[in-house]
């Protein structure tokens, strides 16, 4: 990528999606609340996983970018330091 902000944000943006899927699958692995019992039973369980996922994918990726442009640096001199 030729621009370094992208590049961060994809970054930190697929950190939060791998946060995200290790939450649903944690999810599932515990059984929270009987989760993966209800969803077995279900016709459809493959539209009902995805959207939980896709859901958690945009709440954590959205988190995870959000907190690293906050925590950017805001002077000049900082910010050529970590470059």
């Amino acid at each position: 990528m030729k621009s370094p902000m992208l590049r961060f944000l994809a970054i930190n943006c697929a950190v939060g999606t791998l946060v995200a899927v290790m939450f649903v699958a944690g999810l599932f692995w515990l059984n929270v609340g009987g989760l993966r019992d209800v969803l077995l039973q279900t016709h459809e369980p493959v539209t009902a996983v995805i959207l939980l996922t896709a859901g958690c994918i945009i709440t954590f990726g959205s988190a995870a970018m959000g907190t690293a442009v906050m925590l950017l640096p805001r002077d000049k001199r900082s910010w050529d330091e970590i470059r």
